[in-house]
């Protein structure tokens, strides 16, 4: 074994022993003490089967964290009785401290807009927060309509990327964010 290998090998123990601790962490605040090692064991489990498949390396960790994020929705759905209360001993996972989760990202996604280049937030506010037909736009900006539609589409990318950079999300079956896990960051008024 050379040098290299050895400080490689031992970058990669150091990264996935720090990404235990985060998914330790993660997996403590949502479900019963008892249940987070096996969560955690579960999670690499599918990490190390599903790894080949993943095409964007650098989103390594938010495609582990949506794997942590289904662990818990699946853990949640196997322990509730059928009138969907949590089994006895089991801890009840508290709400998010907002309301309305979904209403308070609404409320960053519009100042996150602000932040794109200008050919693209422009384009994102009037479409997206001001529901402007994309005809519309094309027409006050002397723009074809595909040319509005590749703006809005960029734009969501963009914002998306911003947001998942920002917090980490959790959103019910209708699409709606009902959890959200702050991230350090400068994008958004989280």
């Amino acid at each position: 074994m050379t040098e290299r290998d050895t400080t490689s090998d031992a970058a990669l123990s150091r990264a996935w022993h720090e990404l235990q601790a985060a998914l330790r962490a993660f997996f403590a605040r949502r479900v019963a003490a008892a249940d987070v090692d096996d969560l955690v064991q579960e999670c690499f489990l599918r990490v190390s089967q599903g790894i080949a498949a993943l095409r964007e390396q650098d989103r390594l960790g938010a495609w582990v964290f949506r794997i942590a994020r289904n662990l818990v929705t699946d853990h949640r759905r196997r322990h509730r009785t059928g009138d969907g209360e949590p089994l006895a001993g089991e801890d009840v996972i508290a709400a998010p401290d907002e309301p309305d989760a979904n209403a308070r990202v609404a409320e960053w996604l519009a100042s996150m807009i602000g932040r794109l280049p200008a050919e693209y937030a422009g384009v994102l506010r009037e479409s997206e927060l001001h529901d402007v037909p994309h005809r519309e736009i094309a027409e006050r900006l002397g723009m074809s309509i595909s040319g509005v539609k590749s703006r809005v589409q960029r734009g969501r990318a963009m914002l998306r990327d911003e947001l998942l950079a920002c917090c980490v999300l959790q959103f019910d079956a209708r699409g709606r964010v009902h959890d959200y896990e702050r991230r350090s960051c400068d994008s958004c008024d989280c």
